[in-house]
């Protein structure tokens, strides 16, 4: 396999694990919480900051991921668009 597909799969495995343990962690105190004070509320409490605390590394994950692809994308773009210009340049100064 390649040096790209490797990376795509731990990549994956890294959000598939940065998901699922802020979820849980905070399932996990959201229940023991409402068991020492009797209520039934504080998970959901608990557990949408779990899944927005999730959507947050996953967040963080890919920009950093995709960086690299993405300053690179931008260099080729702006080469193409320079190489654009100097051909229209070259195309009005022969007419």
């Amino acid at each position: 396999m390649g040096k790209s597909v490797w990376k795509g799969l731990v990549m994956l495995t890294q959000i598939g694990i940065s998901m699922m343990v802020p979820i849980f962690l905070c399932l996990f105190l959201g229940i023991k919480i409402d068991q020492w004070l009797n209520t039934n509320w504080l998970v959901l409490i608990f557990l949408g900051l779990g899944i927005g605390a999730a959507f947050r590394n996953v967040y963080h994950l890919t920009k950093t991921f995709y960086a690299k692809d993405k300053a690179k994308e931008d260099a080729q773009q702006q080469y193409y668009e320079q190489m654009k210009k100097e051909r229209e340049k070259n195309l009005t100064d022969k007419k």
